[in-house]
């Protein structure tokens, strides 16, 4: 197949020009009205954000550039490869397979200054970076790239500058006249747009925090470029919902700066947003965003504070510290490796790293001292592994440990660290994703595969073995180390991900570790992240109970291995959304609206911090509290919720429902804080006593009318009262009313018969219903009463077409209604040899992506035919996939390349059982994928769901016929391990897919019969069959 490649390179400065082309970025690309077009784009890469400036001294293009200015000495990450400074620029939407030029005037203080330029997407390939060495004068650099047609492909692309750590160490960058053309010529530069503006407001972009009524100005650069347009400036404030705020605006004649003051006079999160228009055409808009925060918490004596980050507090000439202690953070992890300090043998560089420590101390902040034992220095590598390591195919995210006899290297490390700074540091972490860098660690399990062990999912780990016994050495040996100058010192290690559901083992590595030196550890951190990626794509459920779950995990492992229950926190976790989304569009809101939500849920577990990922100035593609040098709606979202759960020393987590939650805290002084949250459709009735001298506030911090009744809905509500047990009594006698009080479900369980159940969703109170059901002209109407926390089911004979159902309920006007159609089913025929059609690949309708760039050619490319035949033993499967190439080199993680993934529903419930957060699919459900590696060995691996024996290697194989260009799977899944027994009439659930790898650098599309497996997870969409 052919398939379209890269093409990048850096050109010098002397470039043929031909007759100017279409710029295709837009706005303000030569500074003239400011610094943000050019230097202002955001994400998709690790790295941090660096300030920008408008410096008019300098230009290639008009009289205005951009200037970076840099200072390593202020940088705490010394290593050359990992989060450089980085500026960005977007692009519009490029045709893939098309070449495009992209070319920038820059020049820097130094000569043979180093700079990285290179499209960041991942459309391109490629590396990240492509070095070019600037000098002091203005030259131009031009690169040449190819949008690829790949799958998960970008929807735009980034242009990325990055600066590496090899630079001088005070230093300054200039950009200018930046343009993006068709073709492979760059033609000279032409500034897209006849007038530009730019918004700026009285701080830096993420520096733009305010206290209630402080004077917010405004000010709007306006440059002409005909010097003949005239018109007025139409301005708004809007805030984290969209709703408009304020208005303001003028006229204009020509280039000129326009000034205004922008309200404060609400706490919140606020975007101000300006457009020029013309003859009535709008000609350039921009905007900024600002918040509005109450003073930050008070830490009363003796209590442990709560809200931390994870936040350089210094990078290139900035320090943040001041920023995260007006938000409320109070907390934050200083990270140092042996590496980035011993740059020499046995020469200690501790500057940077006493900077940061004193800094965060001067901000009032806790200390969490983060390193582990992986990638020391390469001087104290083991030799034979380094050399080793070299051949190794994964080698670039397989970290060594010390290995004897150079333990003591790192005890020296920590040694040497205490003595300097051992004052500065509240907690120390050991270790980090240790089930990431140590139970997955693909360097040694493929030298110690003896010491792995698979979970209920088919997951492998690292869990005995010569390098786990030295991993668990290395941690005992340094909390020893630490001890002898601090003896109190908070230490814990491991801080593993996961641990959020009952239905996966994924903690087996982390038993392990405990199990051999739990007792060494005093607290006990954890990253336990939900599904974090949401947007127009993707808005995964997000289940906050599953914190009680992770801190009883907690609990239950250091109470059998460690020192008894020993406190517990969140060291990392946070949540991402798509980049693409505008400020105040709802994924964002609903960004500023989780963090709060999970923050509440984590401190009524029981976790005693919880330090969010991602903060000012970092991560900025879509982790952080920033976005595009902006503050988003998370940061005043992050800062109210501190003042609802700082000093705090009690709570109670109530579950009216299965939707409304009320979360009641104790602070010190004994007067109580309250949040609650529920649904749309849902209305709270509050006893007069709580109305009367409890205060309400919204999610941003504003005091809200206390009612008696209110709508509430997913968005927090806080409530404040002078004392806890009188706010937890009156809570506690709060009515949640839902007009959804009931939910309607169905399923197929014949080839004519269905059922539908009605749930209950209050787990307080019964509900009568009446209850219709409509099909084929049939109406059947009951009144029926389900007991709370329950469900009745009522079966139909001969279905066919749609199936109509309601519930209404006397003395409210809502009703619930909903429609199914009721799907074909399939037969499966007894027997022992597949002949059943189960499932059919063959038309571009049956391939994803369904961008048509996504390489697929035909049958012969990727097409299946796949049957099933079932006895009283197995079900069994025969997929023949037709596939000209076939590679796989991604061992466990097959889906990645060609493989085989099978999902299945044996109960037929999984339109029946709706999942919550913590769950992917019913414990009861199978995920399945099989692969044949390109060594010929066949991988077998549960996904999701219990594996039970379905992976044993008699009950599959694979066979590839390279002349034929197929692949047959031969997979027969025992009924026993499935939890059920096989009878003619039985209707099950079953869905396939195939993923198609190409080149061998993984798929680039998959084949799929039946819904509900690659794109989200969902076993009610699978395909219905039913044995005969």
């Amino acid at each position: 197949m052919m398939k379209h490649k890269m093409s990048l390179s850096i050109l010098s400065a002397t470039v043929s020009f031909s007759l100017a082309a279409a710029n295709l970025l837009t706005g303000d690309v030569s500074a003239e009205a400011g610094k943000r077009r050019i230097a202002g784009g955001g994400g998709g890469a690790y790295g941090m954000l660096m300030k920008i400036y408008s410096d008019d001294s300098t230009a290639f293009h008009g009289k205005k550039s951009v200037r970076i200015d840099w200072d390593l000495s202020r940088d705490k990450y010394r290593v050359p490869t990992y989060r450089d400074g980085n500026i960005y620029m977007r692009t519009l939407p490029l045709e893939r397979g098309k070449t495009y030029t992209l070319s920038l005037y820059a020049k820097a203080s130094h000569d043979d200054y180093p700079i990285g330029i290179g499209m960041l997407s991942v459309d391109c390939e490629g590396g990240r970076y492509h070095p070019v060495k600037l000098t002091r004068e203005w030259q131009r650099y031009t690169i040449h790239f190819i949008p690829q047609p790949v799958a998960k492909a970008s929807r735009e692309h980034i242009i990325c500058l990055g600066f590496r750590h090899n630079v001088p160490e005070k230093s300054s960058v200039w950009i200018d006249a930046v343009q993006l053309e068709k073709g492979e010529n760059a033609t000279p530069f032409e500034n897209p747009e006849k007038l530009v503006i730019e918004l700026n407001l009285g701080k830096y972009g993420w520096e733009n925090i305010y206290s209630k009524g402080e004077a917010v100005p405004a000010s709007i650069n306006i440059v002409d470029f005909t010097g003949k347009m005239a018109g007025e400036i139409r301005g708004r404030v809007l805030d984290y919902k969209g709703n408009p705020v304020s208005t303001f605006g003028g006229s204009f004649q020509s280039s000129g700066v326009l000034n205004f003051k922008l309200p404060s006079d609400h706490y919140g999160w606020f975007k101000a947003v300006v457009e020029t228009v013309s003859n009535g055409k709008a000609i350039a808009s921009d905007n900024m965003t600002y918040v509005v925060l109450k003073e930050p918490v008070k830490i009363e004596a003796g209590i442990e504070p709560y809200c931390g980050i994870i936040n350089q507090l210094a990078s290139g000439t900035d320090d943040h510290a001041p920023l995260l202690h007006r938000i409320g953070v109070k907390r934050v992890q200083v990270t140092r490796y042996h590496r980035e300090v011993e740059k020499k043998p046995g020469v200690y560089d501790w500057t940077s790293l006493e900077f940061e420590l004193k800094l965060a101390k001067e901000n009032g902040m806790v200390v969490k001292f983060h390193t582990k034992p992986f990638d020391p220095p390469d001087w104290y590598k083991d030799k034979n592994e380094l050399e080793e390591l070299k051949t190794h195919k994964k080698h670039i995210t397989a970290k060594l440990l010390y290995r004897k006899p150079q333990f003591s290297e790192w005890t020296k490390f920590l040694h040497e660290l205490m003595v300097r700074y051992g004052s500065l540091i509240d907690e120390f972490e050991l270790g980090g994703e240790d089930n990431g860098a140590m139970g997955m660690n693909s360097f040694y399990m493929a030298k110690y595969p003896e010491g792995i062990k698979t979970d209920n999912s088919g997951q492998p780990w690292i869990v005995t073995g010569p390098a786990f016994d030295d991993y668990c050495e290395l941690n005992r040996i340094g909390a020893a180390e630490i001890r002898k100058i601090k003896p109190e010192m908070k230490i814990g290690s491991i801080r593993p991900w996961g641990g959020t559901s009952p239905y996966r083992d994924d903690w087996l590595f982390v038993r392990a570790v405990m199990k051999q030196i739990g007792k060494i550890f005093s607290v006990f951190p954890c990253d336990p992240y939900f599904s974090w990626w949401f947007g127009p794509d993707k808005h995964p459920n997000w289940d906050f109970d599953s914190r009680f779950y992770t801190r009883e995990q907690i609990r239950k492992l250091s109470s059998e291995y460690g020192r008894g229950d020993i406190p517990a926190y969140i060291s990392e976790c946070g949540n991402a959304f798509d980049p693409l989304c505008i400020d105040e569009s709802p994924y964002r809101r609903e960004h500023a609206i989780r963090t709060a939500k999970d923050m509440v849920a984590a401190r009524a577990a029981g976790f005693y911090a919880y330090d969010l990922y991602g903060g000012i100035c970092m991560d900025d593609n879509c982790w952080g509290l920033t976005q595009e040098h902006k503050l988003q709606s998370a940061t005043a979202s992050y800062s109210q919720v501190a003042h609802i759960l700082e000093n705090v020393t009690e709570s109670q987590y109530r579950k009216q429902d299965s939707i409304v939650r009320v979360a009641v805290f104790r602070k010190k002084d004994g007067s109580g804080t309250a949040a609650i949250w529920a649904d749309n459709g849902y209305r709270a009735c509050f006893p007069e006593a709580l109305v009367k001298d409890a205060v309400f506030s919204d999610l941003m911090g504003n005091v809200i009318p206390a009612e008696k009744e209110r709508e509430i809905d997913s968005t927090l509500i806080y409530v404040t009262h002078k004392n806890y047990l009188q706010l937890a009594e009156l809570l506690g006698k709060a009515e949640f009313l839902s007009t959804r009080y009931c939910q309607i479900h169905f399923r197929a369980v014949g080839e004519q018969k269905a059922q539908v159940k009605f749930t209950n969703l209050s787990n307080t109170r019964d509900v009568t219903i009446t209850a219709i059901i409509e099909n084929n002209g049939n109406r059947q109407k009951e009144e029926i009463t389900i007991p709370r926390g329950y469900s009745l089911i009522r079966t139909l004979d001969h279905v066919s077409g749609v199936v109509k159902a309601s519930a209404s309920k006397a003395g409210t006007p809502f009703s619930i209604s909903t429609n199914w159609e009721f799907p074909g089913i399939r037969t499966i025929q007894h027997g022992k040899i597949p002949q059943s059609p189960v499932g059919l690949v063959k038309t571009r309708a049956n391939i994803l992506p369904a961008d048509p760039w996504v390489p697929w050619s035909g049958m012969d490319d990727l097409s299946a035919d796949i049957k099933a035949s079932w006895d009283k033993d197995y079900l069994y499967i025969t997929a023949v996939v037709k596939d000209d190439q076939h590679f796989n080199t991604f061992k466990s993680e097959m889906y990645k390349a060609d493989s085989l993934e099978i999902a299945l529903d044996p109960k037929n419930n999984g339109s029946f059982v709706p999942l919550t957060g913590t769950e992917i699919i019913g414990n009861d459900d199978i995920d399945m994928g099989l692969s044949l590696a390109n060594d010929g060995k066949i991988w077998r691996r549960c996904y999701i769901g219990q594996d039970n024996g379905v992976c044993q290697a008699e009950n599959s194989r694979i066979l590839r016929d390279n002349q034929k260009g197929t692949t047959t799977y031969e997979i027969r899944f025992p009924w026993k391990a499935l939890g059920v027994t096989p009878h003619a009439g039985m209707v099950f659930g079953m869905s396939f897919v195939i993923f198609d790898d190409d080149t061998g650098k993984g798929f680039e599309c998959y084949g799929y019969d039946g819904s509900g497996v690659a794109g989200g997870k969902n076993p009610a969409l699978y395909n219905r069959y039913i044995l005969k």
